[in-house]
This record gives C-alpha cells, structure tokens and sequence, in this order.
C-alpha cells in the first residue's frame, strides 16, 4: 500500500531543506525536489549541499535548449543531468533537485547509461583507436585543447578528456598499449595537479552514437589525431508518492539501481 500524500505549507528560506534532510532520514529513499523554475532549483540545490554535503545531493538542470531546437546542450549541463542520474543508480546521490521543465525533457535511458560507462585504471592494456571510438560513441568531441565537459585531445601516447561527473579533466599516458599513469590538470594552465589509479567515464550525451555516424565519427578523430527520447528522473518520479510543499513537490521512491 502506497504511502499517503502530506501537504506542508508556511516554508521559507532555507527550511525546505531541513524538511527534505528529515524525510530522507525518515524514509530512507531517494528524494526528488520538483521547483517551479530554475532559479528556485539552484537555491533550493545550494541549501542542500550544504545541509547534507555535495556527494548526496544531485542537480538535474535543464538543457537550456528549445523542445525542438537541434542544437546540443552545453556540456557541463549535460555532464551535471548525467553524472547525477549515474549517482541515483549507484546510491550515492539520495536526494536530487531539478526545475519542472527538466522532466520533461528527453535524456538517457537507464539501460543505455548502465551500458555505456567506461572504467580504466593504471596497467590496464587498452587499444589507442579503440579509445578514441569508444569516446566518440560515448558523445565526446575531438578540440585541440581540453577545456570543458566532454572534450577530447589526442597527442602521441596521451589522450586527455573530461567526464561528465569529474571535478577536473584527466591526462591518461600510455606505455606501449599500457596505460602508465592517469593524471588530473587544470584547465587553465595545463599543469597536473593530482594523480588516479582509476577513473569511471560517464557518456557525454543522452545517446552513443551508432553505425555509420560512429563510423564517420572515429573515423574523422583517428585522421586529425594523425595529421531513445526516455527521461530516466521521469520514469522513476511517475512511481513515487509526492509529498507537496508551498510552491515545491517533493517525492520519494526507490530509483532503479538505488540502495534504501
């Protein structure tokens, strides 16, 4: 039997959060944050991180981007919508907070962002041109220099790029078909500035990319190196119980993937 619905009114400030850190306290489920606008998401966003700490709490944007404008969507939003649906299958993220609209917008299934992940450590052996095409399906670009979200560089034995979900880019040398040392460098000045034994890599955009646009994709990378509309936040708030607030709507449900 579902639980019943409660409506909480009189909120203001930041008392919104206390209220959520109390419910998932109490329910021990993933809460989802429904705002009215994206403004209201990102304070809202910003008051819980504080409360309960940035690994727990997950911000879903909008793309920012008409229903039928073809353009792509900046890659760190992209990279916040997908590292944050990465953290409800996981379990590490209990609580997300997105505007209205971002529900209704098309993004990566659940199916297809399990699958498409990709993990590398230090020793692994891997294949150069089999890294660049798993990059491009994943949705990454080929630049000169790295610099945002879903970027990819390629020079000799290093292959720089940034994940979605990552605080800064990566710089992976290899020795032979061996991968010798995974290092973090700042955007800015290029300069390493830590080291990882292992880094998980999150697709760049809603889909891979498949068949002859991969192939043209790769294809196109290797030569200049040389010379589904399912929303996953959608599919999991259509099964959870709302609770309302005063201008919010806050619910609760178990995601596919989650612990609790």
């Amino acid at each position: 039997m579902p639980p019943e619905a409660a409506t909480i009114t009189g909120l203001s400030g930041s008392s919104l959060a206390f209220v959520v850190d109390a419910l998932r306290t109490r329910t021990r489920r993933p809460i989802l944050v429904v705002n009215q606008r994206s403004e209201e998401a990102a304070d809202s966003y910003d008051d819980l991180s504080f409360l309960i700490g940035d690994d727990t709490v997950g911000h879903f944007p909008t793309r920012q981007i008409l229903p039928y404008d073809f353009r792509a969507p900046v890659g760190e939003i992209m990279g916040r919508r997908i590292s944050t649906l990465a953290g409800l299958m996981s379990g590490e993220v209990s609580v997300v907070v997105c505007p209205v609209r971002a529900l209704i917008e098309p993004t990566i299934t659940i199916d297809n962002l399990r699958d498409s992940s990709l993990n590398l450590k230090s020793g692994d052996e891997v294949d150069l041109d089999d890294l660049v095409q798993r990059l491009v399906r994943l949705g990454f670009r080929r630049v000169p220099v790295v610099e945002e979200v879903g970027d990819f560089s390629l020079r000799g034995g290093l292959i720089d790029f940034f994940s979605p979900g990552a605080d800064t880019p990566v710089r992976i040398e290899l020795f032979g078909d061996e991968i010798d040392t995974i290092r973090q460098f700042d955007t800015g000045t290029q300069r390493t500035i830590g080291r990882l034994d292992g880094i998980s890599v999150l697709p760049a955009k809603n889909r891979s990319v498949i068949g002859k646009s991969a192939s043209r994709s790769c294809r196109n990378a290797r030569y200049r190196s040389r010379s589904n509309r399912s929303n996953a936040i959608s599919e999991a708030s259509a099964r959870m119980t709302p609770i309302r607030f005063a201008g919010d709507i806050s619910t609760t449900r178990n995601y596919p993937g989650s612990s609790g």
